[in-house]
């Protein structure tokens, strides 16, 4: 039988923080390099990125915020 760690060096809540913050944090730059870079301006999907980036975000900090109240 082969030993495994079963235990994650981080918790599932703060790897999920991590993942929408950096996921929200891509999009933001993304719908700015489309925004310079696209003629004449998308700007349903510079509107979407962004968006979606906020939500991430918001979702991140919901999260974390919620994590530290079950502390």
């Amino acid at each position: 039988m082969s030993s495994r760690d079963s235990l994650s060096a981080t918790p599932p809540r703060t790897s999920l923080v991590l993942i929408l913050t950096g996921l929200g944090g891509l999009l933001m730059v993304i719908g700015v390099i489309a925004l310079i870079a696209t003629d004449p301006v998308n700007w349903f999907g510079i509107g979407l990125a962004w968006f979606a980036g906020l939500y991430s975000l918001f979702m991140a900090r919901l999260v974390r915020n919620r994590s530290l109240e079950s502390r």
